[in-house]
């Protein structure tokens, strides 16, 4: 395999490694799946600028998955104990979801963990190596955001000839 290939080969290896990380320490024997746990980081955050919480088709967009999936994640962590369902006092119609006590207690856990390993991850690259991973990975981002966006106008120009 010629060099440029092989580097390319080996960018998406590394990068794939990143989706098996388990980054807050939730894990299903703990009765938690990935995306149960990032729909929990996200009801959080929203909760933060929204004090009602979000709305399940809030979620679903932000977490860039469907009505049904968000329903049946919220169904789940409901079960549990971790979030309720409760009508918005502006509009008796919308449903809002928000972290229970439990549930907010669960993610400042997990929260703390990930900082805490990371804190680690930092130690063990020195400073000057964090920052340079930083900066590549914000590189990274920004590549890819671009390209997805002159892949969106691409597709929408094909599909209108």
């Amino acid at each position: 395999m010629d060099e440029p290939l092989q580097l390319s080969h080996d960018l998406i290896r590394s990068l794939r490694q990143f989706k098996q990380l388990n980054w807050t320490g939730l894990t299903a024997g703990d009765g938690y799946t990935k995306s149960e746990t990032i729909l929990l980081f996200h009801a959080r955050r929203c909760t933060k600028s929204e004090p009602e919480g979000p709305k399940a088709s809030d979620l679903a967009r932000s977490l860039g998955v469907t009505m049904p999936t968000v329903t049946q994640m919220v169904n789940v962590l409901e079960a549990r104990g971790l979030l309720e369902r409760h009508r918005d006092p502006n509009d008796r119609r919308a449903v809002r979801i928000r972290l229970t006590p439990e549930g907010e207690q669960t993610t400042i856990r997990a929260q703390t963990v990930m900082l805490e390993t990371v804190t680690k991850l930092a130690s063990h690259l020195g400073h000057d190596r964090s920052r340079q991973l930083v900066s590549l990975l914000d590189d990274v981002f920004q590549f890819y955001e671009h390209n997805a966006a002159a892949c969106t106008a691409a597709d929408r120009t094909t599909d209108e000839t």
